[in-house]
């Protein structure tokens, strides 16, 4: 919660830039298989499917991990 508060009070001191907006999708439990299950409306809102491909980033400083939806015209497909 303190990294969410954190980028909510940067994206308000940078008047510049499009206030940042952010959304809680609840708590999730990592399995034994080191795999997490994601809310189905966060999914939706993202417009990610099962077999779309995502990118992961890692937060270091905040110890976060991000997810980031591919865009349309760049969006690979599983062949």
């Amino acid at each position: 919660m303190e990294y969410i508060n954190k980028m909510v009070k940067n994206s308000n001191n940078n008047k510049s830039k499009a206030p940042l907006k952010l959304a809680s999708y609840g708590t999730v439990k990592v399995y034994k298989t080191n795999q997490v299950k994601l809310d189905a409306n966060l999914l939706k809102t993202l417009e990610i499917r099962a077999g779309d491909l995502v990118e992961v980033f890692l937060d270091t400083e905040e110890r976060a991990i991000v997810i980031k939806s591919q865009e349309a015209d760049g969006k690979q497909t599983n062949e």
